[in-house]
């Protein structure tokens, strides 16, 4: 696939593939990334809304779908205004809850209803601030239909932090209960989530008048998402935790000016594997949502994107960074939309792309219809 996709479309049984190409590279965007990177530090953090805003036009810009590339039009100064509702939101939240039992409470309340609300509005945003060939997208907002989703998170979000707020039981305590708590959440509830909010996400975006919709996928595939890379993960890295405390006890027991050091090397090596099994999951759930993406005009997604691979691809990519003091960021991200494009197409009917060109421009109108004052949440949850 890797030698088609210099072509921008080829035909198929079934209809056209189109091809999904990224032409960017790691060194023009470090140049960009730089010098946001450098204005942001100097401006105390108010020129990241530019900075957000070039990046996104880079990578818009460097993605073509049938030869045609992707166009981002925010403006800088709603996204500042957007992050500083949320700051002060949080800020000021934190500041009036203080020590107190009660006010923790009803804090807790209002960001619970709050992040949600404003993932609405990001997703809303993004949509709207993004085209192709001249035809906006849309996302139809709606909001009960988010809070009926994460029902469970937001409940179990508001005990722990009722549990913590007036106590009751001892820290220990409360850290097993909580782990339990945690445990249950994902085993049962989490998969149930996801799938609905893929199928939310999905079939709430729009592209001129094209609409979206999540081809019917088991939830028993989603348990298999989430579940499947934490039993091999428990299998497979079970024996090499046990032996690396082992080692830390000998060696903290042999001397005891070791035990520090010990512990911060186990915990280090614990969470980079557990990072790992997280970006496995992570590509599981984007394999899910791309491979099962539909439109009305019966184009479809098709995602090749390799479990293991992608996720060792993250991985390198983290460590990358993380050593390289931030400076090899421009190459990992160029890296990773280089093989996410390499590795997914469009298939469409006869025609199809054609007639989505000519519709450009019918709902714009309907798009500046629903503009407010603050309209510059730009974020998602990073599990698709």
């Amino acid at each position: 696939m890797m030698g088609d996709s210099k072509q921008n479309a080829r035909h198929a049984e079934g209809g056209v593939i189109f091809y999904v190409d990224f032409h960017g590279t790691a060194w023009q965007y470090f140049r960009i990334w730089f010098v946001n990177t450098l204005l942001t530090i100097i401006t105390l953090g108010v020129y990241s809304a530019w900075a957000k805003v070039r990046n996104k036009r880079y990578f818009y810009g460097c993605t073509r779908i049938a030869g045609v590339n992707f166009e981002y039009h925010a403006r800088p100064l709603e996204i500042l205004a957007a992050r500083a509702v949320v700051l002060a939101v949080i800020v000021g939240g934190v500041v009036w809850a203080g020590q107190d039992a009660i006010r923790n409470a009803y804090w807790t309340l209002i960001l619970g209803l709050f992040l949600p609300w404003a993932l609405v509005r990001g997703l809303s945003f993004n949509a709207r601030n993004s085209s192709w060939s001249g035809a906006r997208l849309s996302f139809v907002r709606g909001y009960f239909s988010l809070y009926l989703i994460f029902a469970p998170l937001l409940f179990f979000y508001a005990a722990s932090a009722a549990q913590v707020s007036f106590g009751g039981i001892v820290p220990e305590q409360q850290l097993v209960s909580a782990a339990a708590s945690a445990t249950l959440l994902l085993v049962i509830a989490l998969p149930v989530m996801l799938r609905y909010f893929h199928r939310y996400k999905a079939g709430r975006h729009r592209i001129g008048e094209l609409r979206f919709y999540l081809h019917p996928v088991s939830i028993f595939s989603y348990y298999g998402a989430v579940l499947w890379p934490l039993i091999w993960g428990t299998l497979i890295l079970g024996g090499p935790i046990v032996l690396i405390v082992l080692v830390a006890g000998v060696a903290s027991a042999a001397d005891p000016a070791n035990r520090e050091s010990a512990a911060l090397f186990t915990g280090l090596v614990i969470v980079l594997l557990g990072l790992f099994f997280f970006l496995v999951i992570q590509t599981a759930l984007f394999r899910l949502f791309w491979g099962n993406l539909r439109a009305s005009n019966g184009a479809r997604f098709v995602c090749n994107v390799e479990l293991w691979a992608f996720a060792r691809l993250q991985f390198v990519n983290f460590l990358a960074v993380m050593l390289s003091a931030g400076l090899l960021h421009p190459w990992a991200k160029v890296r990773k939309t280089r093989y996410l494009t390499e590795n997914m197409h469009l298939v469409a009917p006869m025609g199809a792309m054609e007639e989505l060109k000519e519709s450009r421009g019918k709902s714009d109108s309907a798009l500046g219809e629903e503009m407010d004052a603050v309209e510059g949440f730009d974020f998602d949850i990073a599990l698709v």
